[in-house]
C-alpha cells in the first residue's frame, strides 16, 4: 500500500487525452489534496466503476488552487478515456458542473481552461447523458468565455475540440452554440496561422451552425 502521504506533484505523472485512440483507460485519480489516499500498488486492472476519490476531487477542486485544479482535470480526462460507463458516473455525482465551476472560478487561467476544456470533452464524448446535461451546467457558455479570453493555441483547440464534440450532431446544444459562440468561433477559424488545427474544427463548427440557421432556425 502506498503511503497516505502522497503530495501535489504526484498529479504531473499523466498527461491526459480523452478518447482520441492514443492510451487506454488510466488508472482513476485520486483526490487533488495534499494528503490524499493513494492506490494500491498491486491494484487490479480499473473497471468502469468511477472510483470514490473522484468524487472527492471533485469537491476539492472548490479551494484547490490553479495548478492543483489544472493536474485533477488532466488525470480526470485521462481516466475517463474509452470508459463509458465511468463518464455516465462521473456526470451522476456532478462532474460537468464542477468542471464548469472551476474553469469559472480560474477564468484568467490558460492551463485550467485547457484541461478544464479537455475534461469536458471526455465527460461528453459518446455520452448522450453528458452532451444532454452540458447546456444547463454552463459547459457551453465557459467554453464561448475561454475562448474570448485565451489565445494560446493549445486553450483554443481543447475548447473548439470540446464544443464539437457537445454541439456538432446535437441540435439542442447547437441552438446554445448559435447564441454564444458564434463570434468567437469565426475569430479561431480566421485566425489559421495561430492554429491551423482550431481553425478547422472552427470552420466545421460555423458550418452546422450556418446549416442550422439556414434551417429557419435562431
Amino acid at each position: 500500500m502506498a503511503s497516505l502521504s502522497t503530495t501535489y506533484a504526484r498529479w504531473d505523472r499523466f498527461a491526459a487525452d480523452s478518447d482520441d485512440g492514443a492510451e487506454p483507460a488510466a488508472p482513476v485519480p485520486v483526490a487533488p489534496v495534499a494528503s490524499a489516499p493513494a492506490l494500491d500498488d498491486d491494484a487490479s486492472a480499473p473497471t468502469d466503476d468511477l472510483d470514490p476519490d473522484v468524487a472527492r476531487g471533485l469537491d476539492a477542486l472548490r479551494e484547490a488552487e490553479p495548478g492543483v485544479c489544472a493536474s485533477f482535470l488532466d488525470e480526470l480526462a485521462t481516466q475517463l478515456h474509452n470508459a463509458p460507463l465511468r463518464k455516465r458516473a462521473a456526470v451522476d455525482r456532478g462532474a460537468l458542473q464542477a468542471v464548469v465551476d472551476v474553469m469559472r472560478r480560474h477564468a484568467a487561467h490558460a492551463d485550467v481552461q485547457t484541461k478544464g476544456a479537455r475534461a469536458l470533452r471526455a465527460l461528453c464524448f459518446n455520452n448522450a447523458l453528458g452532451r444532454a446535461a452540458a447546456p444547463a451546467a454552463g459547459a457551453i457558455r465557459v467554453l464561448a468565455d475561454a475562448l474570448n479570453a485565451h489565445v494560446a493555441a493549445e486553450a483554443r483547440e481543447e475548447a473548439v475540440w470540446a464544443l464539437v464534440v457537445i454541439c456538432a450532431d446535437d441540435e439542442a446544444n447547437l441552438k446554445w452554440c448559435s447564441r454564444l459562440c458564434a463570434d468567437p468561433l469565426r475569430r479561431v477559424r480566421s485566425d489559421v496561422a495561430a492554429s491551423p488545427r482550431a481553425s478547422a474544427m472552427a470552420a466545421f463548427l460555423c458550418e452546422k451552425i450556418k446549416e442550422w440557421r439556414t434551417g429557419g432556425n435562431r
